[in-house]
């Protein structure tokens, strides 16, 4: 009897002993791309307790949109589900926050807080940048030596020859972007 009495022991320590953390996530750290329609699935050491898994224990944000409303499910289990009321906006940065007040059903908290992005998909179906040039022209002849200045912090560039008069050089560039 007292064998079995020290190996429950034993065993009931190493149990208590281990520490409750996140083991997985999706969408995964600094993913790009992610559709706009997904939920952001959380797989934690242990099951977690149900009253733990709320808005203030898991904060999900929009760089652009602010706090996220949605619903949790999966409290009590292993893994935790958070469906967006809405879908993610395109394009935009997402931050999951689990605070230390999430906790398993054993009421061990969160081993550490953590935090993770992700990046939904843009909305543009390709980016193909195009430039519209402009003509550098000059009304100086004989020039032997040109001197460039940018005297204004602008896009337009001074030029100087060796008789100190300037040539006015515009440079024009235009990128556009196509989306959907």
């Amino acid at each position: 009897m007292k064998k079995v009495l020290f190996l429950l022991i034993l065993f009931s320590n190493a149990v208590i002993g281990q520490s409750f953390t996140l083991i997985s996530k999706s969408p995964t750290a600094v993913s790009n791309s992610v559709a706009l329609n997904s939920d952001i699935t959380l797989t934690f050491s242990a099951s977690t307790e149900s009253t733990t898994i709320i808005a203030d224990n898991i904060i999900i944000t929009g760089k652009n949109t602010g706090i996220i409303a949605g619903s949790f499910s999966g409290g009590g289990t292993t893994t935790v589900v958070f469906n967006p009321t809405t879908d993610f906006k395109a394009g935009e940065v997402i931050t999951v926050t689990l605070t230390t007040s999430v906790q398993n059903a054993s009421n061990a908290a969160l081993s550490n807080p953590q935090t993770y992005i992700f990046t939904t998909k843009s909305n543009l179906t390709s980016f193909e940048p195009s430039f519209t040039t402009s003509d550098i022209y000059s009304s100086a002849d004989n020039i032997r030596s040109v001197f460039s200045a940018d005297l204004d912090g602008g896009r337009i560039f001074r030029m100087f020859n060796a008789d100190n008069t300037f040539i006015l050089i515009k440079v024009a560039v235009v990128v556009s972007f196509h989306g959907q």
